[in-house]
């Protein structure tokens, strides 16, 4: 709810307020306001003028900020009982206010450390049917797979990671998916090995440029108009290195580059560069259907 909503809200049926820029303000400080009443709601001598008082505390309660910010403050203390249930009344008078999404996401949170995956599956249902869902997308499948790693079942753990690499590779959480996509890995029983293609003449691997031990490339000054298959970013030159080996085991030979992502350094695994857009899509689909996360892209 708007500020001017909420102070409408408070001046209907009003004979005087003081003041407004003063309440304007508090308003504007995200804090919770208490509001204080000169009566017992519950004392036996109220009377009908009492009616109207009480009145204006439910347009107050209406308001519904007050259990967001509790919500919060509760989560933070780790009252977790409390900061659902304050999540839950402002949900059921406003499903779809400003902190809607925000609690939302609170309850993943929540039910993520407390290792409910019916409940946190609920919530993230919910917050499918949100217009703009896309908005926090990675960030529920990133926590979803979190959920699935604490049970061990680092099959779903997987890919959950991979659609946020997919789907959201400029997403924060697209780095961290990354990472814990090559530690996941590690703890699957099986390693599936790249199969030869059909065709092996369309899907022939380049061979990696000429580099030294310890000067890394920079993608930026990569061969222009060339395809490369970018298989990880990561935020270290080590888990990076690590992911390389790895994906040398399964068949595909792969170095690392330094790449500028939201202006920060990050270590990418590429291949490249493919002698054409066909033959790089073609080795794309092959590793694709081998379980092994890739997209091709250019300098």
């Amino acid at each position: 709810m708007e500020k001017q909503e909420i102070l409408d809200k408070i001046k209907k049926n009003t004979v005087d307020f003081v003041t407004e820029e003063e309440l304007l303000k508090k308003l504007s400080s995200k804090k919770s306001l208490k509001i204080k009443l000169g009566a017992d709601p519950t004392a036996p001598d109220l009377h009908l003028g009492h009616a109207v008082v009480l009145e204006k505390l439910k347009d107050l309660n209406l308001i519904n900020e007050s259990h967001y910010w509790k919500a919060r403050s509760y989560f933070q203390l780790k009252k977790y009982p409390q900061a659902i249930v304050s999540v839950e009344n402002y949900l059921q008078t406003e499903p779809n206010g400003v902190f809607s999404l925000d609690l939302n996401c609170l309850l993943l949170d929540i039910y993520l450390l407390q290792e409910k995956r019916s409940e946190f599956l609920t919530v993230k249902q919910k917050l499918e049917k949100y217009s703009n869902y896309n908005d926090f997308e990675a960030y529920a499948l990133y926590k979803e797979g979190l959920l699935y790693s604490l049970e061990e079942d680092f099959d779903k753990a997987i890919i959950c990671m991979r659609t946020v690499v997919q789907k959201h590779p400029l997403s924060q959480y697209r780095v961290y998916a990354d990472d814990l996509i090559l530690e996941y890995n590690k703890k699957t029983p099986t390693v599936v090995k790249a199969q030869a293609p059909a065709e092996p003449a369309e899907v022939i691997q380049p061979e990696n440029p000429k580099m030294s031990d310890t000067d890394i490339p920079n993608f930026a000054n990569m061969e222009k108009g060339k395809p490369f298959l970018q298989y990880g970013l990561f935020s270290t030159k080590l888990a990076a290195t690590n992911y390389q080996k790895q994906l040398s085991t399964r068949g595909v030979n792969t170095f690392v580059v330094i790449k500028i992502v939201s202006n920060k350094e990050h270590y990418a695994v590429i291949q490249g560069p493919f002698t054409s857009r066909e033959s790089a899509s073609a080795f794309l689909s092959n590793v694709k259907s081998n379980n092994i996360s890739a997209f091709m892209l250019f300098p």
